[in-house]
């Protein structure tokens, strides 16, 4: 039988089980370029959860039998750049999981504020 959907609402977590590490390749890239989030863990055949920050529908799941994991992002656009986690489930019939990997920040090339490098900041005092 296949593994229960996985949401936010029905994860469990274990305290105790150490925290997944997670890194980005290239950390940051153009629109329209390529990303590889990899996560991994001190344990063997886990099973993974992405999850970007803020956004309950962005879970992407994988199971293998190792300890690292690799999420490609093909394609990026916009809507990509944000914070991304991890976490891994040493059981594949329960959905229990660890603790969120720390988080790392995806930066997509154009998607974030404008930014003036030769705009001058006010003179005290100065209204607008």
């Amino acid at each position: 039988s296949s593994p229960h959907p996985v949401t936010w609402e029905n994860l469990t977590h274990i305290p105790g089980l150490p925290r997944p590490s997670i890194s980005l390749s290239p950390t940051g890239v153009d629109l329209g370029g390529a990303v590889t989030v990899r996560c991994w863990g001190r344990h063997h055949n886990m099973r993974f959860l992405l999850c970007k920050l803020g956004d309950p529908n962005a879970l992407q799941d994988v199971e293998l039998a190792g300890d690292v994991a690799e999420f490609p992002i093909r394609c990026v656009s916009q809507r990509d750049a944000g914070n991304y986690s991890c976490q891994y489930s040493i059981n594949s019939n329960q959905p229990i999981w660890s603790e969120p990997s720390d988080p790392v920040e995806l930066v997509v090339a154009g998607s974030g504020p404008v930014r003036h490098p030769h705009s001058h900041p006010l003179e005290p005092g100065v209204t607008v």
